[in-house]
Formats: structure tokens, C-alpha cells, sequence
């Protein structure tokens, strides 16, 4: 297990690596607001690749009701936020 991000910016970073690494993005395609479907076009089992990959990066153990409510890059963000005792 990595060092655990502590700030948004932080899980922002760690989202955008897994994104690079899973599936080739470059880091200035993806932002806060990027939709996974529309500007992505990422699909429901890239999804559950993507949190597999933030579950073995920082211990992160994510539900398929959250997983379901996920649209945009910052809402995973949010989400790993929350998970790690944030706000």
C-alpha cells in the first residue's frame, strides 16, 4: 500500500495516475468535471477496474451503490475523500 493521500488535490493526482496508467489517458484529458461516459468513454466494468485499482493503491473499500452514484472524476474524488474521514 502507498502513502495515503491526504487532500483532494492529492486523490486528484492518485485518480489521474490510475486513469493514465489503466487506460492510457494523458493527465491534461482528464478534470474534476471530466464525465467518465461522455468525455471518457469509460463503461460500467472500466468503472469497477478503476476502483479494484484505488482499492489496492490506498486500502480504499468501495460499495456498488456508491459506485452507481459515480458520473464525474470529482465525484470519485469526493468519494475517496469521504472514505479517507474527510468531510
Amino acid at each position: 500500500m502507498k502513502q495515503v493521500p491526504q487532500s483532494k488535490d492529492d486523490i486528484f493526482e492518485l485518480v489521474v495516475a490510475v486513469l493514465r496508467n489503466s487506460f492510457g489517458f494523458e493527465p491534461s484529458e482528464i478534470l474534476p468535471s471530466s464525465h467518465l461516459i461522455d468525455d471518457l468513454d469509460l463503461d460500467s466494468i472500466d468503472a469497477i477496474d478503476m476502483a479494484v485499482e484505488l482499492e489496492q493503491e490506498i486500502g480504499l473499500d468501495v460499495g456498488e451503490d456508491e459506485l452507481r452514484e459515480i458520473r464525474v472524476v470529482g465525484d470519485i474524488v469526493d468519494l475517496v475523500y469521504r472514505h479517507l474521514g474527510g468531510a
